[in-house]
């Protein structure tokens, strides 16, 4: 469903014609207006559809810093502070992983900040980019997912 409504932004010279290289210099400002989640359990009326805005600042080719928020598939709302660090790349393909900061899941920590690393891999365009995760299942805390969150260049 995702890539049926996101595809086209991804076809064409938004990724063919990156200027994104592997270890070379320059900082980038991302933008997006939150995630899709793909819930492992399809049966527990989880919010797929994840609105909010969040900010990644690219300052190296590996290492990123990323805050937002965004309405949880709980249906409350989150925050998010953290660190990317992707140390594999090919061509414009990153992978590695984040590490970071949430709040707001009730069932976790009563909606208190907990940390979470999340596997993700990136597709990196020069105007567009696309960051998926793999949501870790923490017991009845946090629900298991395939995170998609689609970034817009603003620098």
């Amino acid at each position: 469903m995702f890539f049926l409504l996101f595809g086209p932004f991804f076809q064409g010279p938004a990724l063919a014609e990156s200027s994104f290289v592997p270890n070379s210099g320059g900082a980038r400002l991302w933008a997006g207006p939150g995630f899709y989640s793909l819930h492992f359990n399809r049966n527990a009326g989880l919010k797929d559809a994840n609105p909010g805005l969040g900010l990644q600042w690219d300052i190296s080719p590996q290492w990123s810093l990323a805050v937002g928020r965004f309405d949880n598939s709980n249906e409350r709302r989150s925050n998010y502070l953290g660190g990317i660090y992707m140390p594999w790349s090919w061509g414009t393909i990153r992978a590695g992983g984040v590490l970071a900061a949430f709040d707001g899941y009730p069932n976790m920590r009563d909606g208190g900040w907990f940390a979470s690393a999340i596997p993700t891999i990136g597709f990196y365009g020069n105007r567009f980019a696309l960051n998926v995760g793999i949501i870790p299942e923490l017991k009845d805390r946090v629900h298991g997912a395939i995170s998609f969150q689609l970034l817009v260049r603003l620098h």
